[in-house]
C-alpha cells in the first residue's frame, strides 16, 4: 500500500480492485489497485496510465472523474482518485430498476460529450459501465476509469463504436421497458444497433439526447428496495458520504486559501518570468498618445479574472502569454477549485490606477493598483459555502508581451499585497 493512504473498505474485487480510502491530508479517495504485477509490467501500465490521465485532464469537463496520482511499487499499481459522492449508477439501479426518460437525459447526454471529447483525441473508454458512471454531489453524472479495462485489466482493445453501444445499452436499461419518450427510445436503438457503422459517434449521441426530451434532475432517495430499510446506499458508499462531510469544512477553507493565495500573489512561484530591466528611477518612458495603457491593464485584469472564475482553463489565453509561469500558476488555481467542487461566484477585479513603467513596440512594463471584489465560494448545486469580502488594493506589476493577438501578460509580480478586510466567512450548512 502506498505510504500516506489508509485503507477504509473494499468495495469492488478486480481486476483492479477498488477501495475507499483517507489521502494524505485526510480527504476521501478512491483508489483502483492492481496486485501481482512484475516490476516491467507495472512500469508499463504506469506510463499508459499516466498518458491517460494528462489526457483526462485536459478535457477542462467536470463530467469526467480524473486520475490524481498514479502510484507504482511492490509489484502493484494504485491509481488515485477523487470521490464521488453520491455513488455509482449501479447502485442506483439496484435500488431504483427505472428512471425516467428526462433522468436519462441528464445522466447520460454528458457522459456521451465527454466521450466524444476522449475518442477525438484517441482514447477509447473500452468499460462504459453502471459501476464507471457515478454522480458528484450535485447529482451531475461523472465517468470514471477511463482506459482502465485495457490499460491494466489486459481485456483487448476496443473502439468508439463500442463506448456507443454500451452507452445505449445503459440508457434502455434505465428506462427499463416502453415509455412515452419515443424520440429518447428512437435514438438509443440507433446506438444499440447491431451494425457499429450504423451507430451514431458519441457527440452526435449527446446532442441527439439532448433533444429527445427535457432532462430532469435525477431522484436519489425517494424510491428504497423492499427490506431495505434504511439502507439506501450501500456501507461503503455511507461511509464515502460520512467521510467526505468530515473535510467539506476543509475543502472550503482550502479553495479560499488556493483563490487569494494565488491571486493577491503569496503563493510560492506565483510571481511569473523576470521582468524586463527597467531604467533608472525617474527616466520612465512615457506612453505614447496611440496606446491607451490603462484600458489595456483593465481588458487584461478582466480577462484573467473571468478565466479563473469560469474556471476554464482555455480563456487564460485571452490573459496570458501562453506557457509562463504566471499563466500557470492560475491554472493551477483554476485545477485546485475544480478538484474542490466549488465555483468563485461574483469574482472579478476593479483596476484602480495604471502608471507606465516601460513603453516598447512590442513590451511594456504597467504597475497597475487592482483591488478584488465582493465574492462567494459556491458548490455546483450553487449553494455558498463561504463568503469573502472586499480585499484591500493590491499593487502588481505586469510585463507584457506583443503577440499576434494583441497584449498579453508575460510575467506578474506582487509589489505591495492587500489583504482580505476580514476572513472568509463559512456561510451556514443547514438547509
Amino acid at each position: 500500500m502506498p505510504p500516506g493512504y489508509a485503507l477504509v473498505e473494499q468495495f469492488a474485487d478486480g481486476p483492479p480492485e477498488r477501495w475507499l480510502a483517507r489521502g494524505p491530508r485526510g480527504e476521501a479517495v478512491v483508489l483502483r489497485r492492481a496486485v501481482g504485477l512484475d516490476g516491467p509490467a507495472a512500469d508499463r501500465q504506469a506510463t499508459e496510465m499516466r498518458r491517460l490521465a494528462a489526457v483526462v485532464g485536459s478535457l477542462e469537463s467536470p463530467h469526467v472523474l480524473p486520475t490524481v496520482d498514479v502510484l507504482v511499487g511492490s509489484g502493484e499499481l494504485v491509481l488515485v482518485a477523487s470521490c464521488a459522492e453520491r455513488g455509482t449508477l449501479a447502485d442506483l439501479l439496484d435500488r431504483r430498476g427505472r428512471f425516467a426518460p428526462g433522468e436519462v437525459v441528464t445522466a447520460l447526454a454528458p457522459i456521451a460529450a465527454v466521450l466524444g471529447e476522449l475518442h477525438s483525441r484517441g482514447v477509447v473508454h473500452g468499460h462504459v459501465a453502471a459501476g464507471n458512471l457515478a454522480f458528484a454531489a450535485d447529482g451531475s453524472p461523472v465517468l470514471c476509469d477511463v482506459g482502465v479495462r485495457e490499460a491494466i485489466a489486459g481485456r483487448p482493445a476496443s473502439g468508439p463504436a463500442d463506448d456507443v453501444l454500451a452507452l445505449g445499452r445503459l440508457g434502455r436499461r434505465m428506462l427499463g421497458g416502453a415509455s412515452s419518450a419515443e424520440s429518447l427510445h428512437r435514438m438509443l436503438e440507433a446506438a444499440t444497433a447491431a451494425d457499429p457503422q450504423q451507430r451514431p459517434d458519441a457527440t452526435s449521441l449527446a446532442g441527439a439526447l439532448l433533444r429527445a426530451c427535457p432532462a430532469e434532475p435525477v431522484r436519489f432517495r425517494e424510491i428504497k428496495t423492499p427490506g431495505a430499510g434504511s439502507g439506501d446506499v450501500s456501507r461503503p458508499q455511507r461511509r464515502l458520504i460520512s467521510l467526505t462531510k468530515r473535510v467539506a469544512a476543509a475543502v472550503a477553507a482550502i479553495a479560499v486559501a488556493a483563490v487569494l493565495g494565488h491571486l493577491w500573489g503569496s503563493r510560492s512561484g506565483g510571481s511569473g518570468a523576470a521582468l524586463p530591466a527597467l531604467p533608472p528611477t525617474g527616466v520612465h518612458p512615457v506612453a505614447t498618445a496611440t496606446t491607451d495603457w490603462p484600458a489595456i491593464a483593465r481588458g487584461l485584469v478582466t480577462a484573467r479574472f473571468r478565466a479563473v472564475a469560469a474556471e476554464r482553463l482555455g480563456l487564460l489565453s485571452t490573459a496570458y502569454v501562453a506557457g509562463t509561469s504566471a499563466a500557470q500558476a492560475d491554472a493551477a488555481t483554476i485545477r485546485e477549485l475544480r478538484t474542490m467542487h466549488v465555483r468563485p461566484r461574483g469574482l472579478s477585479a476593479d483596476v484602480v490606477a495604471v502608471d507606465v513603467e516601460l513603453d516598447r513596440p512590442d513590451a511594456a512594463v504597467l504597475r497597475v493598483v487592482d483591488r478584488l471584489s465582493a465574492y462567494a465560494l459556491v458548490d455546483r448545486t450553487g449553494r455558498v459555502i463561504a463568503r469573502q469580502p472586499m480585499g484591500l488594493p493590491t499593487t502588481v506589476e505586469l510585463s507584457l508581451s506583443r503577440t499576434d493577438a494583441g497584449w498579453r501578460i508575460s510575467g506578474l509580480r506582487v509589489i505591495a499585497a492587500g489583504q482580505p478586510t476580514s476572513a472568509p466567512s463559512a456561510a451556514s450548512t443547514s438547509s
